[in-house]
């Protein structure tokens, strides 16, 4: 299977260097650069100047945005569980999202390398979905990342139908239910939900049991927020919660300027009452949870403020908020 992705890539830079040779990359070629900030939204870009990307994209029927979404964040979810300087081995991995099978996402080294860190994999993956977003373009691509010029790693999002078999390193659904998008509303604001949490209870030594059951309890509030500012808020907080998966929660909080709105989301653990045993949610948990979070709003077709507690054998045991405000212009 690598010979064919190999000799993609391959084409993808020759023909990439020949068109900057002449001067004239062609329109389904595009370049991002966490140096160059003109005319680009306020969707966050990679933290870091030296990570440099290159985007190709094909001219073909678009791809469903829900599935692409629901993808990355399944890839988010297991890269952000590992060690963040851990390097992935075998390097290649494909993701396919059992609910959403419409599309696969394949991500590995670069050609001629047969690993890719954790760290890279992530910035990646971020890329990806932010150039998406950006160019508005929910297609075929592929993206090539480099690191102070020097090749990291590539991306490809291909279409896909529910019958083919794909290897996937995904963590479990949260529910097995028809497939599509459009759904129609099951919550609305002033109601509440609550789902379990899969999650492999990283660090759960520190003094969590093992085998208890993680569940969030979501409140909507009345304040609807666009569907792409809760994407960019759950991706990139899993990408900035990834370094510290194995740390306790204590307090953290992060503010996303992204597409329509500035997202401010903050969590904090709770004392438990006296005379229980303590409970800890770890960082990675939260991941778990946050991962959980994005299937869970899409299948209530419910994208607003919200208040979201953890809670185990129906304690509260972590409390978070997701609040928004306009864009400065």
């Amino acid at each position: 299977m690598q010979a064919p992705y190999s000799l993609l890539i391959l084409l993808h830079i020759l023909s990439l260097c020949a068109a900057e040779a002449v001067g004239t990359a062609g329109p389904a070629i595009a370049k991002l650069s966490a140096a160059s900030k003109s005319n680009l939204s306020a969707i966050p870009n990679i933290p870091d100047a030296d990570f440099d990307t290159v985007s190709y994209y094909h001219d073909n029927t678009p791809i469903s945005e829900n599935a692409c979404v629901m993808v990355f964040v399944a890839a988010m979810r297991q890269l952000a569980l590992r060690h963040f300087e851990e390097d992935l081995s075998p390097g290649s991995f494909s993701w396919q999202h059992p609910r959403y099978p419409g599309v696969v996402l394949s991500l590995g080294p670069p050609l001629g390398k047969h690993k890719i860190s954790v760290r890279f994999a992530l910035w990646t993956v971020n890329a990806a979905l932010r150039d998406m977003m950006f160019r508005d373009r929910f297609q075929e691509m592929e993206i090539f990342t480099t690191y102070k010029g020097n090749p990291i790693g590539f991306l490809q999002m291909l279409p896909s139908t529910p019958t083919v078999a794909v290897k996937a390193e995904q963590g479990p659904a949260i529910m097995q239910q028809p497939q599509g998008d459009g759904l129609a509303p099951t919550a609305s604001s002033g109601s509440s939900v609550t789902f379990d949490v899969n999650s492999t209870r990283v660090g759960a030594d520190v003094g969590t049991v093992r085998g208890d059951q993680l569940q969030a309890h979501i409140d909507y509030l009345d304040k609807k927020v666009d569907r792409r500012d809760i994407w960019v808020m759950i991706v990139w907080s899993m990408l900035y919660l990834a370094p510290s998966n194995r740390v306790p929660l204590g307090f953290w909080r992060t503010s996303i300027s992204s597409v329509a709105s500035e997202v401010t989301c903050i969590w904090n653990s709770v004392r438990p009452p006296p005379r229980t045993r303590p409970y800890l949610l770890t960082i990675g948990d939260l991941i778990s949870l946050l991962a959980q979070l994005a299937e869970q709003l899409l299948q209530d077709n419910q994208f607003r403020e919200m208040n979201i507690a953890a809670r185990e054998k129906g304690i509260d045991i972590a409390r978070g908020s997701f609040r928004t405000k306009p864009l400065s212009v």
